[in-house]
């Protein structure tokens, strides 16, 4: 029985092969109709596999969970003392660690360099589940803050950086353990490497090593004091792995008590006393997961529209081979076996155009990647595999029964003696078929309106960001990020002001440069340090959080920040002079309203609550994103605060690149173990914090010129063979004196019909689905009837003119061909 069924199958294919063959202009129309739905759809899945989808690369992943500090909705990090307490208090984990990302100086070996690098706790890898392939990774005594083994600082390397740093080391070679790498002038000894392909975090950017707590005990790094204040998140988060059999509710439940516990006994918790516990996956991938379901979503409605338009193909087509089913049921075929060969038909369309789209998916891929944002997790993992073939072959088989099933029912429906009879006159096939041919054409067109109002809806808000006023002048400003060596410049010293003092003055010097200042921060950079404020003699705010800015001297003038009151910071606030503040307009309007700002004194939350006074206001700045309201900011003087990471800013009247030489130059003179990093301008720094924005209404604006094409490429399909099915009526109507705008209206009137009610309902729906742009828009609502009337405006007029290439066609008809061919 199977193998009959397979033979039939196979002479059905081979049948439909032939019919294709006579037809070339249907045939390849339609594979590329649907190679391009299914091409695309493809490709956002692979993206939508690696990233949502597959499991975290760690042994029984389902149980790996992250778990944060919170206070109300905000996450903060991990502090060292309470991830203590939760190991001691809670029973849902096997085990929980600690981590914060962080990058070294590598000297020692050639030029100094900067290497991504992760300081962890012990129990990191053996919860992971992953064993190095050389060496060991940490010990326990290792965990505790200072703790250490015959005094060894142990480092562990990555696969790739092994390879990079010591390449004449075979593979396997166990000489690498005990050799000594030099970070931020601090010994380290090589105690393991890890198998090819490890990696953690899983962020877009590999990590070159990984070192123990214990580093954050150092006396010279931290005075061995900041991690053990619970107010003090030193660390990104935690990671845990549950026992079996507990959720993720219930773990959150116990150390939701714990943590509470802990507030009610200890004082210096701070202000995020709450706990949130997320799986790792969700915690990785849960920023990004709402856009990438709404491409999905436009890209399926890409491959709607692309069947949708070869359904209406295939009842055209339908109409034409009518004489021939009747005469195969005349001849006792059943319906069910001519359902069976039409169906077989669009089978064989959809397999081609599903490995023609595959093909496409493997370009279409790599193309997406290098648009992508570079804080997308995952991207290095996006392949097309068996995974991403499995939905191809699925896609064309739905895909193949969407489009084929109402055109095989149709086709094969009763009428055996209607249908030989018109055979001749080549009818249409009926209202049924005619309102069927209708109802897809106004299904497309409104789907295409949707993603025309979504796509131009996202344009007009970029076109909007791109005109934002920063706050400040961007261009000729030159940036370049240094980290001095806690061993050599102790934090907080008189050496870290004396080095960024003396480098400023020397980067004044150089042609061109025309102001140099210094920051922790830049704005748009999304990055923020928070703090509580309390304005000495005024009432408390509701909300007292601010933002913190350590800036340089001559900061605002170098960034073009305009003054509004008071001065700028000097050269004389530095430690030994009374603490000072410069704030911005916000702050002034939330916690200075009616008051003079200038003289006023403000405790701030971190830092010990010193009491600074107001000597200056400046104008907002966008710091979180071109998008985003100012929020209040108080800037100190890093001389007050000096801190070894900060960010030179040179403004220039010339190439702002062509500075970098003489920047490493003088970066070298003062201390050549301090390596440049992060070299860029800040115009392309403005570039990049836009570049999630352009990636999705790029993307967006694609499916929805594709979903454009398509359903003009599908109404004038549909037209042209309403046209050539009704030549002997056009013909028979000119005989009797009809004229040709007669005609022309007649068949432009039945496809702006269609195209009006598409537009009706496309305008529905998209007041609706645009809804979820809402958090992408900026400048424009959901709603904004301008871009609802432009979309429809520019989807009406192109339908009109696909319709008037058959129409015109139509007027044309000679009586006399016409009623020849009766």
């Amino acid at each position: 029985m199977a193998a009959a069924g397979l033979t039939t199958l196979w002479q059905d294919m081979r049948y439909s092969f032939r019919g294709l063959r006579r037809t070339p202009g249907f045939a390849l129309v339609t594979v590329l109709v649907l190679a391009l739905g299914i091409g695309a759809n493809a490709s956002l899945f692979s993206v939508l596999n690696a990233v949502l989808l597959r499991p975290l690369p760690f042994p029984e992943p389902e149980r790996l969970v992250i778990v944060q500090q919170a206070k109300q909705g905000e996450l903060g990090g991990v502090s060292y003392p309470n991830l203590l307490d939760w190991r001691a208090s809670s029973t849902s984990f096997e085990r929980l660690a600690v981590y914060t990302g962080t990058r070294f100086t590598l000297s020692g070996q050639g030029e100094a360099e900067r290497v991504s690098g992760v300081i962890a706790s012990a129990d990191l890898f053996p919860l992971l589940g992953t064993a190095p392939a050389l060496g060991r990774t940490f010990w326990p005594e290792e965990d505790r803050l200072g703790g250490s083994r015959d005094g060894v600082r142990p480092v562990v390397l990555s696969h790739a950086f092994w390879r990079r740093q010591f390449p004449g080391v075979g593979p396997g070679d166990p000489s690498v353990l005990g050799r000594v790498l030099r970070l931020d002038d601090v010994p380290f000894t090589v105690v393991g490497v890890m198998p090819e392909g490890f990696v953690f975090p899983l962020q877009r950017e590999p990590v070159d090593l990984w070192v123990s707590v214990a580093v954050d005990a150092e006396p010279s790094a931290y005075g061995g004091t900041i991690p053990t204040s619970r107010g003090y998140m030193r660390y990104d988060a935690a990671i845990a792995r549950l026992k079996p059999g507990v959720s993720v509710e219930q773990a959150q439940a116990e150390l939701s008590a714990v943590a509470a516990e802990v507030a009610r006994t200890h004082t210096d918790w701070g202000a995020y006393t709450g706990v949130r516990v997320v799986p790792g996956l969700e915690r990785l991938v849960g920023s990004v997961r709402p856009v990438l379901l709404l491409l999905f979503g436009a890209v399926a409605c890409v491959l709607l529209i692309g069947c949708v338009n070869v359904a209406n193909l295939l009842l055209a087509r339908a109409t034409v081979r009518k004489r021939e089913v009747a005469v195969r049921l005349a001849l006792g075929a059943s319906r069910a076996r001519v359902v069976q060969l039409l169906l077989t038909e669009s089978l064989l369309l959809s397999c081609l155009g599903g490995a023609l789209g595959l093909l496409l998916s493997v370009w279409c891929v790599d193309l997406l990647l290098g648009f992508a944002p570079a804080d997308v997790p995952r991207l290095d993992e996006v392949r097309v595999d068996g995974v991403v073939l499995g939905f191809t072959l699925l896609l064309s088989l739905v895909t193949a029964l969407g489009c084929g099933l109402a055109p095989a029912l149709g086709g094969s429906g009763p009428g055996l003696r209607e249908a030989l009879k018109d055979a001749g006159r080549g009818a249409t096939g009926g209202r049924s078929m005619l309102r069927l041919r209708g109802v897809l054409v106004v299904a497309q067109t409104a789907l295409a309106l949707v993603l025309l109002v979504g796509a131009a809806l996202l344009m007009n808000s970029l076109v909007r960001l791109t005109h934002v006023d920063p706050g400040f002048a961007s261009s000729g400003l030159l940036t370049v990020n240094l980290d001095l060596p806690v061993s050599r410049y102790p934090m907080r010293s008189a050496q870290v002001s004396q080095f960024y003092t003396t480098l400023v003055e020397r980067l004044r010097g150089l042609p061109g440069v025309t102001a140099v200042s210094t920051a922790e921060l830049l704005p748009l950079s999304g990055l923020n340090n928070g703090t509580s404020v309390e304005v000495e003699g005024a009432p408390a705010s509701a909300d007292s959080a601010s933002r913190l800015r350590f800036v340089g001297q001559d900061y605002f003038r170098t960034l073009g920040i305009p003054r509004v009151a008071g001065r700028d910071f000097v050269a004389s606030d530095d430690r030994s002079a009374p603490a000072v503040a410069v704030v911005n307009e916000a702050f002034v309007r939330r916690f200075l309203a009616g008051r003079e700002p200038l003289g006023q004194r403000v405790k701030l939350g971190w830092g010990g609550g010193t009491p600074k006074e107001i000597v200056g206001v400046v104008r907002d700045v966008k710091h979180e994103s071109l998008g985003t309201a100012p929020e209040p900011e108080v800037y100190v003087p890093h001389l007050q605060f000096p801190l070894n990471a900060l960010t030179v800013i040179l403004r220039t009247s010339r190439d702002p690149l062509a500075l970098v030489p003489d920047v490493r130059a003088e970066v070298r003179a003062l201390d050549a173990g301090v390596p440049l990093a992060g070299v860029r301008t800040v115009e392309a720094f403005i570039d990049s914090s836009l570049l999630p924005q352009r990636f999705v209404t790029l993307l967006l604006g694609v499916f929805a010129g594709v979903a454009l094409v398509l359903t003009l490429l599908g109404l004038s399909s549909v037209m042209a063979y309403t046209v050539a099915q009704r030549t002997h009526e056009f013909g028979i109507r000119t005989a009797l004196g009809a004229q040709a705008s007669d005609v022309l209206w007649l068949v432009l009137r039945q496809g702006v019909r269609r195209t009006c009610v598409g537009v009706g309902l496309g305008v529905v729906g998209a007041l609706v689905l645009t809804r979820l742009l809402e958090q992408w828009l900026y400048g424009v609502t959901p709603t904004d009837p301008w871009t609802f009337a432009a979309a429809s405006l520019l989807l009406t007029t192109a339908a009109l003119f696909a319709c008037y290439v058959p129409a015109r066609r139509a007027t044309r008809v000679s009586p006399l061909v016409a009623l020849r061919s009766e």
